[in-house]
């Protein structure tokens, strides 16, 4: 479920200790006329918070023009970043943890072992005529305790002086951690942010590559050499929601024991860059584009699998030291993408990340020992959400975003109509008889709102009315992608008046928001029967197929009259059983167009 629009933001926030994430909803503040949250709000979610802290900065409480405190107390609302808080108890063993660092510190140790020295003062031995001598033992003994009290101060200036060398190093390093963490991150939410259209989405994006037995981690020679294991992640996040609920469920494993990789080094050749920010991404967490990926050591990733089965409690036991062995391959290994020709030794390598292309995942599975028959990989299940962004989830939140009642009364009306239905992908496949059957299959369709592809055949002579039916049912169920075979639409009688206008509703489509590709099959004269009102701008289509015996001069009046309507256009397919060259069309149009053909009959 997706939280609507006008709902308050939340401020996501992590516990610096444990990783444990919470969103808390923020309130619009009439006093900084902005957004805020409140202490008391942090308090219900962090019992014992101390601070609150961004990066390495305090995040300070709110005060007023006199720098009083504003009550009640509230901190300022800070926009697609996730806040850390420390806890009291977090802050003692943070304490201990650095006094024990402390502790077995070479330079500590020095400074120590210097100041430990013995101070021997030689003052002679002192004769018994002596002992009568008018001289104080404060007076006798003054050179060397003046010697001794030199020799600490000069110890403590060291001392001094090699702790604050120390600190600075710490320092540093941490700064350089931070910043190498912060390129993690921008990457990462770079990589999440990606949005995928259907077209492009065969198949899942998101996995993780383990090692299926633990090994040595130095091992840099025969890399390869032991069998590795693909498991794919489910992609739910606030777009799969329960009702009422106000934290988005983590990304986790999806129910499936994995996948044997095939060829490891071609594979990592290949995918190599983009499976380690994948790895970086599970190891570190993240919270990006409605996705929210818990840090590794809280285990959450795991959530949901059979905790009986002997390969997870494996992996249960051992995943923190599977997803290092992994990450630490990768950075060995000297072919980390196409162009690399040096090893792996940073973080910063991350720059030569990019996206998968549609292409890349098309190819992806063929590095897998794929056991599915009906290639459902890794039991995900395909969905879009009310932005139009493609995700793949796990059944029982596929089920949660479409009853399962109504999808059952769709699978029984595509089944009278000897249709198929491909749940994996939201792809339904049908010919039907009668405008009768076809209203109920309408009917069913629109209330499941779970099918992204459909691919019908309308097996009568139909009308415009019975074309305006289906172009409703399509935009009531979200479709993405429409094919329609029009072999059997001829011209009918008792529909004369419409003649000129009859595909309008099918063209009206291209402008509808969701609309990325519309396929017309076997239309004749479609070019012919459609009208000037019927045109709108058609920014989110991307493919646009049609075969029809219009003549070709209303063709390219229709695409040079139009050519501000198809800015989004990629593939334009037409075939006009003749012959024609492309170079009809205006030039605007062919520029537009990334890719187009005409196809000769």
């Amino acid at each position: 479920m997706t939280i609507p629009s006008n709902e308050q933001p939340i401020q996501p926030f992590r516990n610096r200790s444990t990783g444990r994430v919470a969103n808390i909803p923020t309130v619009s503040d009439p006093k900084t006329e902005g957004r805020s949250i409140l202490w008391s709000d942090i308090k219900t979610g962090f019992k014992n918070a101390e601070s609150i802290w961004n990066g390495e900065c305090l995040v300070p409480l709110l005060r007023d023009e006199n720098l009083e405190q504003i009550t009640p107390l509230r901190i300022a609302y800070h926009p697609e970043i996730v806040l850390e808080a420390v806890e009291a108890d977090a802050q003692v063993d943070s304490t201990r943890a650095a006094a024990s660092s402390t502790a077995i510190s070479p330079v500590v140790a020095l400074a120590a072992a210097y100041i430990n020295t013995l101070v021997v003062c030689s003052t002679g031995v002192v004769p018994e005529e002596s002992q009568s001598s008018p001289y104080t033992p404060n007076q006798l003994h003054s050179p060397c305790t003046q010697a001794i009290m030199l020799n600490q101060e000069a110890q403590t200036t060291i001392l001094k002086n090699l702790m604050e060398e120390r600190l600075s190093l710490i320092l540093q390093k941490q700064d350089q951690t931070n910043e190498r963490l912060a390129i993690i991150q921008s990457h990462l939410e770079a990589l999440l942010t990606q949005t995928y259209e259907l077209h492009e989405y065969p198949i899942p994006r998101l996995f993780i590559v383990l090692p299926k037995v633990a090994r040595r981690r130095d091992r840099l020679t025969n890399l390869f050499s032991e069998p590795y294991r693909l498991y794919f992640l489910c992609e739910c996040g606030t777009h799969t929601m329960a009702e009422h609920s106000k934290t988005p469920p983590g990304i986790h494993l999806a129910k499936h024991e994995g996948y044997d990789l095939d060829r490891p080094k071609e594979f990592f050749e290949k995918y190599g860059s983009y499976v380690l920010a994948l790895m970086y991404m599970v190891k570190l967490g993240i919270i990006a584009a409605g996705l929210i990926v818990p840090p590794l050591a809280s285990l959450k990733i795991l959530d949901g699998l059979d905790s009986t089965k002997e390969a997870v409690k494996y992996l249960r036991r051992n995943i923190g030291f599977l997803v290092d062995d992994t990450i630490q391959t990768l950075k060995n290994f000297k072919s980390i993408g196409e162009t690399s020709t040096e090893l792996v030794t940073d973080y910063t390598d991350l720059d030569r990340l990019e996206a998968l292309e549609g292409a890349d995942l098309r190819q992806f599975d063929s590095y897998l020992k794929v056991k599915d028959e009906k290639r459902v990989l890794g039991n995900l299940y395909r969905i879009v959400t009310t932005e139009g962004h493609v995700k793949w989830v796990r059944l029982d939140h596929y089920r949660a975003k479409y009853r399962e009642l109504v999808v059952q009364q769709l699978r029984e009306v595509v089944k009278i109509n000897e249709g198929k239905f491909i749940e994996e992908t939201g792809r339904i496949e049908i010919k039907i008889g009668s405008n009768n059957l076809a209203r109920r299959f309408y009917d069913s369709m629109a209330k499941t709102r779970g099918i992204l592809e459909l691919d019908i055949t309308l097996e009568w002579d139909a009308t415009m009315e019975d074309f305006r039916a289906l172009a409703n049912a399509v935009i009531k169920a979200n479709v993405i992608g429409l094919t329609v075979d029009g072999t059997h639409f001829k011209s009918p009688a008792f529909d004369v008046m419409n003649r000129g206008r009859r595909f309008d509703p099918l063209l009206q489509l291209a402008s509808y928001t969701p609309i990325q590709f519309l396929q017309l099959q076997g239309f004749d004269n479609f070019f012919s029967r459609i009208t000037n009102s019927a045109r709108s701008p058609s920014p989110k289509l991307r493919v646009f197929s049609v075969q029809s015996g219009a003549p070709f001069k209303d063709v390219a009046k229709f695409f040079n009259n139009d050519v501000e309507h198809f800015s989004g256009l990629t593939t334009l397919e037409l075939n006009l059983h003749h012959p024609h060259s492309i170079s009809g069309l205006a030039p605007e149009i062919r520029q537009q167009i990334q890719q187009a053909q005409m196809v000769e009959d």
